[in-house]
């Protein structure tokens, strides 16, 4: 457990989000597109430890094309887990107290535990944030889809760090 000596807070798109703490800021339609930020480390319990990083930025478009990067690791008792990916997709949506963030692209570099190549395939990932702070992203689904589809793969919980989302 992470023992906080004090409490920070920052000011995005006019709302108040503790920094360290798990939450997102309900993100506003704007001329220049979405963005969203962040860390996300889930470890509930015992050795499996999952971590997700993006940073993307929708374009101003009404296809939900983006640009960004994505790194994703899973420490099992397997082994690890790793890819990063280029995001073409990011699509943000909030409906009575949830956040829902979709994104996809294609993955760049990989390595598993079990020798399964991913370079080049498709991902997908599903991340949510409810008004009471916290948040989850789902496992990654490597099914092609349609673009910013997400993944319907189990939630795991936001345990430590977390993502930000704002307007350009």
């Amino acid at each position: 457990m992470i023992r906080r000596t004090r409490v920070t807070a920052a000011l995005l798109v006019g709302a108040v989000i503790p920094l360290g703490q798990s939450a997102v800021a309900l993100a506003s339609p704007s001329a220049g597109g979405d963005r969203i930020r962040g860390a996300g480390v889930s470890h509930p319990a015992g050795d499996d430890q999952r971590s997700l990083q993006v940073d993307a930025q929708s374009m101003n478009t009404a296809a939900s094309g983006a640009t960004g990067h994505l790194t994703f690791d899973h420490h099992s008792q397997v082994g690890l887990n790793h890819f990063t990916g280029t995001i073409s997709c990011l699509r943000i949506s909030a409906q009575k107290g949830t956040t829902t963030v979709t994104l996809s692209g294609r993955i760049d570099q990989d390595h598993t535990a079990t020798g399964v190549p991913l370079a080049d395939k498709p991902y997908a990932f599903t991340l949510l944030s409810t008004s009471a702070g916290s948040q989850s992203f789902s496992l990654p689904s490597f099914i092609p889809g349609p673009p910013c589809a997400g993944s319907n793969k189990r939630q795991v919980p936001v345990t430590q760090g977390g993502f930000q989302l704002g307007s350009s």
